[in-house]
């Protein structure tokens, strides 16, 4: 595993006047104060790395390296608009331990007009996917995905006259399209999970909502007949209708509980993604379902149950971030799969124009 040296960070250890301990990291001795473990910053996390960077930033102009490209990057009105997800995701690949400005941000631009840049970037996939459990090869394509929107943007703007990170071949390819929750799984699973995960994946099977906005949901986004909320992935905002189903479980929330999806104990989860972790780690231990059926396959199963609600393929292949192709191709798969139940379900896909 490569290890990142971090440089000029002076460390501080203060006793305060209530007997506690305080840790401060300045840069260089006598330089500017950057971090504090009185802060609610994780130490050697994504944010702690971005303070470091913006206060060398700060101190030292990174004119000529990468990172002035980087700086500049992040300050144009192109970035500023994307969705705040989005730009958290990429700040992200920044400025982790182990991401764009720990690697390249020292290089000079020049570099990035050098093929032999593309040789590096692979290496440092590569070395990503490696050192990571679980989701690294997504970890590591999204870092270079989110390097190549940089390099992209550099020459545009005429900082770099060679893109030697085109088409870069990813790690991670996966067709899941046919990996749906069935009505039957559903059923086994709801039949004995703890009945706040039981309400997770009806509403998420149902909504076809994503983790993020499953996080976010509350009861200020019902609106009578629809749910109404601005996805956090790209900034939409989406209307979707309530089904029987979603409005039971809707009726059965607790009326002193904003958050309509809540963990074991009432409280609203810290991270979106627990919500899938807790889910899969139960159903792995608890029921015979297929290990590789996960939260994220619900919207599939959504899609077919929002479509015979009255959604149109153009609708739910905008909110569903997918091609009008792709939407009718769930629809269609789902529907094989419970031919005795869709049949007025097909019926009405093929009356749906498929062209986008």
């Amino acid at each position: 595993m490569t290890k990142v040296t971090i440089k000029h960070i002076h460390k501080v250890r203060k006793k305060l006047a209530n007997g506690k301990y305080v840790e401060y990291h300045y840069l260089y001795r006598g330089g500017a104060r950057f971090w504090s473990s009185s802060d609610k910053v994780q130490l050697g996390g994504p944010v702690y790395f971005q303070l470091y960077q913006e206060a060398l930033q700060e101190a030292s102009p990174a004119k000529g390296i990468f990172r002035e490209i980087i700086i500049a990057f992040l300050d144009t009105p192109e970035f500023k608009k994307l969705a705040i997800r989005t730009q958290s995701d990429v700040k992200n690949s920044i400025f982790h331990k182990k991401g764009i400005d720990a690697k390249f941000g020292d290089a000079p631009i020049q570099a990035f007009n050098d093929p032999r840049i593309r040789k590096q970037v692979y290496a440092w996939r590569d070395n990503i996917a490696k050192a990571s459990n679980g989701d690294g090869f997504v970890q590591a394509d999204t870092r270079v995905g989110h390097l190549a929107q940089i390099v992209t943007w550099a020459l545009d703007r005429g900082w770099l006259i060679q893109h030697h990170l085109q088409k870069i071949k990813k790690l991670y390819s996966s067709d899941r399209s046919e990996i749906i929750w069935t009505e039957e799984e559903i059923n086994e699973f709801c039949a004995i999970a703890p009945l706040w995960l039981k309400r997770v994946l009806i509403v998420a099977t149902e909504t076809g909502l994503r983790p993020g906005d499953l996080h976010q949901l509350n009861r200020s986004h019902i609106k009578d007949t629809r749910i109404v909320l601005r996805a956090q992935k790209n900034g939409r905002m989406v209307s979707i209708p309530i089904t029987n189903k979603l409005r039971k479980t809707l009726d059965e929330t607790p009326s002193d509980q904003f958050q309509i999806l809540v963990g074991a104990r009432g409280n609203p989860l810290k991270k979106a993604n627990q919500f899938g972790q807790k889910l899969g780690e139960w159903k792995k231990n608890h029921t015979n379902i297929r290990p590789e059926l996960h939260l994220y396959d619900a919207r599939g199963t959504a899609a077919t149950k929002l479509f015979a609600a009255g959604v149109s393929l153009s609708d739910l292949a905008l909110f569903m971030g997918w091609s009008v192709q792709h939407a009718a191709k769930m629809v269609e798969i789902y529907c094989s799969l419970h031919p005795q139940d869709n049949d007025h379900v097909l019926i009405k896909l093929q009356q749906e124009p498929k062209s986008s």
